[in-house]
C-alpha cells in the first residue's frame, strides 16, 4: 500500500511529513506541513534513526496543543492519526520539500537534545579506528603491514572450504612449515638456493626469479599487498 493510496483513503486528514538528513558532520531532521515547519539540527553524534524519530516526536508534542483535526505523519493507523512511512524521491511534493529543508537544518546550530547511547558507537568506533590506523602507520618494519597497511575487513580471506583458509591465512601473515619450520625443528632459517636470501613467503610469490615465469603465468604484480588484494586464491 502506498503513501499516495493511503493519502487518497484519508481525504479529510491534514498530511504532515518529516525527514531527516545526515551530512559527514551534520544530522538535522524537519516536519512540515501547510503552515508548519518545524526544523531541529541535532547533536553531530546523532544517527539519522534519531533525526528521523525526533521529527514524529516534534509534530506529536506539537499537536497536543493543536485544534482538533485529523493528521496524517509520513513517515499505523489509529482513529484520527496516521503514521505512514513515505519513500523518497518518488515524486511526492510534501516529501520532496521536507527532503530539501532536513537538508537545509543542517546548517543550523545544534539544539540540547539527548540522543540514545547506541548514536555514539559510530563515533567511538572511527576515533579507536584512527588511533588504531595511528599505530599500525609507525609499524612500517613488521611484515604485516606491508600485507594490510590500512586497517579494513578482509573481504576476500573466508572460505567454505576449512583447509583452503588456513592455507590463504597462513600465506597472508607469511608464516609457513617452508619457511618457518625450522623453529620447530631447530635449525638454522632456510635460505633461497638461486638469490642467496632469506626463503620468505613475500621472496617466493613476488622476489625469487627462480618463480619469475609461474607469476606470470599465474599473476601479475609487484607488491604482496596487491596480490592478496587483486588476485583470487
Amino acid at each position: 500500500m502506498t503513501s499516495l493510496y493511503v493519502i487518497s483513503l484519508c481525504p479529510d486528514h491534514l498530511p504532515i511529513y518529516t525527514d531527516g538528513s545526515k551530512s559527514e558532520t551534520r544530522v538535522a531532521c524537519v516536519a512540515t506541513a501547510n503552515r508548519l515547519l518545524i526544523q531541529v539540527r541535532l547533536p553531530d553524534s546523532a544517527s539519522i534513526f534519531s533525526a528521523e524519530l525526533l521529527a514524529i516526536y516534534e509534530v506529536l508534542t506539537l499537536l497536543e496543543c493543536a485544534a482538533p483535526q485529523k493528521y496524517t505523519i509520513l513517515y499505523n493507523r489509529g482513529f484520527d492519526l496516521v503514521i505512514l512511512w513515505c519513500p523518497s524521491h518518488i515524486g511526492v511534493v510534501g516529501n520532496e520539500r521536507a527532503d530539501l529543508l532536513a537538508k537545509e537544518a543542517l546548517s543550523f546550530t545544534a539544539c540540547d537534545v539527548r540522543i540514545p547511547a547506541f548514536d555514539f558507537n559510530s563515533v567511538a568506533y572511527s576515533f579507536y579506528r584512527d588511533k588504531w590506523q595511528a599505530l599500525w602507520s609507525l609499524e612500517q618494519n613488521n611484515k604485516l603491514h606491508s600485507v594490510q597497511p590500512i586497517i579494513k575487513k578482509l573481504t576476500n580471506s573466508s572460505r567454505e572450504d576449512r583447509r583452503k583458509e588456513i592455507v590463504l591465512a597462513r600465506a597472508r601473515i607469511g608464516h609457513t612449515h617452508l619457511t618457518h619450520g625450522y623453529l620447530l625443528r631447530r635449525e638454522l632459517p632456510p635460505f633461497c638456493v638461486h638469490c642467496q636470501c632469506p626463503l620468505t613467503v613475500k621472496h617466493i610469490l613476488i622476489e625469487c626469479v627462480d618463480f619469475y615465469l609461474h607469476r606470470q603465468r599465474y599473476f601479475d604484480v609487484l607488491s604482496i599487498k596487491r596480490l592478496f588484494e587483486e588476485v583470487a586464491p
